[in-house]
């Protein structure tokens, strides 16, 4: 590579003076940006334009592009204000969370969007006075992330397995940061833990368990199952038996429930968490104590 003093004066002169006129034309711009009505914001009729764009060039039914479209959204940064859009809760929220369900459908793609911290704003959705569509809505992507979660998650039978998969893939890391490189999976399953299964998501996920509402419950369920296939097994059990079992002792009512699917999803998610001995053991504790 060249070195400053290998290149020509008159080079380095008119490379300064190009950068010059660059500052000086970006300056102009952020101050009329900044000076105008709105401050320099998008209308609100003009990011519904923008996010029903995305929304539809990233649908599922264009599969020819869709992902294609969907990776070079996050690419681009587009993970930054569509974070944005789900913080402000107007009438462009629903769109930007229809936009984040498309993305969440692929894998690679579930890093990006942990790291961006999608999930926390995601979880205001979930707030007990919001609509039933925004609480649907936010299970839905939540499921997708879940789902992709599982995936990452690569279960082997037994849970000393799990422990051996972790310590090996944890000693690879440290080798390959020696070499200056990073585990990719590993860096995955940190956000996961991180940002999707954690204690504050699960303790809403369980929340909406104390609801009528079949829908929601359903929704909840279903999510928690998938969130308990993976290694944070412990943090949907902890979540789960807290609370004296509160929501323990909710889904197994539900397993009376007069709607067809509820039954079947609560008996699947119950099932899941009884694969391991802490599970088993902390259930019927908790069972017992009541």
């Amino acid at each position: 590579r060249a070195s400053k003093e290998d290149t020509p004066f008159d080079v380095r002169v008119r490379h300064r003076l190009m950068q010059n006129m660059k500052t000086d034309d970006l300056n102009t711009k952020w101050r009329t940006m900044r000076s105008s009505g709105t401050g320099g914001k998008l209308k609100p009729d003009v990011v519904t334009a923008y996010l029903s764009m995305f929304l539809e060039i990233t649908a599922p039914k264009h599969h020819e592009f869709a992902q294609v479209n969907r990776k070079q959204i996050v690419s681009c940064g587009g993970m930054v204000p569509l974070v944005g859009f789900l913080k402000v809760h107007d009438e462009n929220t629903s769109v930007a969370r229809g936009v984040l369900l498309h993305l969440a459908d692929e894998k690679d793609l579930l890093g990006p969007i942990l790291l961006a911290q999608a999930v926390p704003v995601l979880m205001r959705g979930l707030a007990p006075e919001k609509s039933k569509e925004c609480i649907c809505e936010t299970l839905d992507v939540l499921d997708a992330l879940s789902v992709n979660a599982v995936l990452m998650a690569e279960m082997p039978d037994g849970i000393e397995d799990v422990t051996a998969m972790v310590r090996e893939r944890e000693q690879r890391s440290a080798v390959n940061a020696t070499r200056g490189l990073h585990d990719p999976v590993l860096v995955c399953q940190a956000a996961i833990q991180t940002y999707l299964i954690t204690p504050k998501t699960l303790e809403l996920l369980f929340t909406l368990l104390q609801t009528e509402d079949a829908d929601s419950f359903l929704g909840a369920i279903m999510v928690a199952h998938k969130m308990a296939c993976t290694t944070s097994y412990h943090v949907v059990l902890d979540e789960l038996l807290a609370v004296a079992g509160a929501s323990l002792e909710r889904a197994v009512d539900a397993l009376q429930s007069s709607q067809d699917i509820v039954p079947v999803a609560v008996f699947a998610f119950l099932l899941q968490m009884a694969t391991r001995q802490e599970g088993r053991d902390g259930m019927v504790t908790t069972a017992e104590s009541r």
